[in-house]
């Protein structure tokens, strides 16, 4: 029996908007949009966080493989293993988000501890954003991420209307500083701006 309450308390949580406004919620689905909401959330929501793991999974193993790629073609001496993390992560992240290809203004947890505030820890933080930058760079060369972009439709907006100025009407029917209605507006000459005005 508590089962049953439970789930009824939480369907009357998921379906309220506040107010019992969803008892006057009209729309497509006939006055039942809000439990198609309800419907799609519990099934759309774990759908998504579960393909988000599988995604982010993805791009780990691409970027795992282009780090193998760079290291085979990387002289010696080998890169630090700050650089290699940065260098992961900055692929990862340009096939996720795009972008410029630039690092975040800070770097990860891990390198805001004190253990890191050191000149070792400076120069392996500067060693992360240089891998983060070579990591984006070469993901932006892999052409993957146009892969992963959701294409959308080229359709003209509807009820697209041009911009038009609004422009105040004189009296006599045209505008203020116009001649004759639908003439080219007259401009004031330029004023002279001296030093001494105090508008100035």
């Amino acid at each position: 029996m508590r089962a049953v309450w439970t789930l009824c308390i939480l369907a009357l949580c998921a379906a309220s908007t506040g107010c019992l406004g969803f008892l006057y919620t009209t729309d497509v689905y006939g006055g039942w949009g809000v439990f198609a909401n309800v419907c799609r959330n519990f099934t759309e929501a774990p759908i998504y966080g579960a393909d988000q793991v599988v995604i982010t999974s993805r791009n780990c193993q691409f970027a795992n493989q282009a780090w193998a790629e760079f290291r085979k073609n990387c002289p010696a001496p080998p890169p630090p293993p700050d650089f290699a993390c940065g260098f992961k992560a900055g692929f990862a992240d340009f096939l996720d988000a795009g972008g410029t290809g630039e690092p975040p203004a800070v770097p990860p947890y891990c390198y805001r501890l004190s253990c890191y505030q050191t000149p070792e820890g400076q120069r392996a933080i500067d060693a992360w954003f240089a891998g983060f930058r070579e990591g984006a760079a070469a993901a932006r060369a892999s052409g993957l991420r146009d892969l992963f972009v959701v294409p959308v439709s080229n359709l003209p907006v509807r009820n697209e209307r041009p911009y038009l100025p609004v422009v105040p009407t004189a009296p006599d029917g045209g505008a203020h500083g116009q001649g004759p209605a639908g003439a080219a507006p007259v401009l004031p000459p330029p004023k002279e701006i001296r030093q001494d005005d105090p508008g100035a």
